[in-house]
C-alpha cells in the first residue's frame, strides 16, 4: 500500500515540476495524514514481531499462553540495573538459556556503531524501537518531502549542444524550502541579440522522516523501513534456525 501511495505521489510531484516551468507557484497538495498513520503502523508491526518471537520461544520452553503476556523482546542501549531488571522479570523466567543469550547478543549495548553486519542490525533495531516509542506518544509520525538536484542541463539558443553539470555530492532540500538553482553564464550579456537560455533540472524526490530527535531525521522512509524489515527478519531467521526447525 505504501509503495503504491509513494508511486502515485511521485507522479503528482512530476506533474507539479512540469507546471513549475510554465506557472508561477503551482500548488501541490500536502502529504496525506494517512501516510503518517501507515508509517506508524508499519513501525509498530515490525517491533511487535520481536515480542511475538519471545512468546513463541516461551511456549516452546513449556510456558502457557497466559505467561506470554509477561514477556517481551527488550531493545536496550545500556547494560545497567534497569536492563538487568527487565531481563530478570520479562525474559529469563520464560525462555531457555541459549535463547536468553541470543536475545542479549542482539542488544544495542553490545555494539551498534560501525559498518560490520551485526552492529548494523543492532542499530536498525535501536532505531525501530525509538520510532515505535515516538509513535506511541505522538498522534502522527512527521514526514516531509525532499528534493535533490542531481543534474542541470543548459541549452543556449538553438544550439544542438547541451552543457550538462552533475553534482558531486547532491544536496537535499525540503520541498517547502526548495529554490531552483540560479545560473549565470559569463559573457552572455555581451551577445546581441541575447539568446534564450533553457535550463532543465534533474531532481530526485523522496519522503523522509522529521522530528525524531535525531534518530532518523531526514532519512528516506522506504529505505529506512527496508532496513528495519531486514533486521527483524534476520533476527527471526536466526532464532528459527536454532529453535523451530
Amino acid at each position: 500500500m505504501m509503495r503504491a501511495d509513494l508511486d502515485a505521489r511521485k507522479d503528482a510531484h512530476t506533474a507539479w515540476l512540469e507546471r513549475l516551468e510554465t506557472e508561477e507557484n503551482p500548488t501541490l497538495e500536502p502529504v496525506p495524514d494517512s501516510w503518517r498513520l501507515t508509517i506508524g503502523d508499519a513501525v509498530h508491526n515490525l517491533r511487535s514481531c520481536l515480542d511475538h518471537l519471545v512468546c513463541q520461544l516461551a511456549l516452546s520452553n513449556g510456558c502457557s499462553l497466559g505467561q506470554c503476556d509477561k514477556t517481551l523482546f527488550p531493545i536496550l542501549t545500556v547494560d545497567n540495573v534497569s536492563a538487568k531488571k527487565t531481563f530478570k522479570e520479562r525474559v529469563e523466567p520464560f525462555v531457555c538459556a541459549k535463547a536468553l543469550d541470543m536475545i542479549k547478543f542482539f542488544q544495542p549495548y553490545q555494539g551498534k556503531d560501525g559498518t560490520d553486519f551485526y552492529p548494523r542490525i543492532r542499530r536498525a533495531l535501536w532505531r525501530l524501537t525509538k520510532l515505535d516509542n515516538i509513535d506511541k506518544h505522538r498522534v502522527l509520525m512527521v514526514a516531509e518531502e525532499w528534493l535533490r538536484t542531481d543534474k542541470i542541463q543548459i541549452q543556449i539558443g538553438d544550439a544542438p549542444e547541451r552543457w550538462v553539470f552533475t553534482a558531486n555530492r547532491p544536496h537535499w532540500q525540503r520541498l517547502k524550502d526548495y529554490e531552483e538553482p540560479s545560473i549565470e553564464i559569463a559573457g552572455l550579456d555581451k551577445i546581441v541579440p541575447q539568446p534564450e537560455v533553457k535550463v532543465h533540472t534533474d531532481l530526485t524526490w523522496d519522503i523522509a522522516l522529521a522530528e525524531t530527535g535525531g534518530v532518523c531525521d531526514d532519512m528516506g522512509v522506504v529505505k529506512l523501513l527496508g532496513q528495519h524489515l531486514f533486521a527483524v527478519q534476520r533476527v527471526i531467521d536466526e532464532f528459527d534456525a536454532e529453535f523451530f526447525r
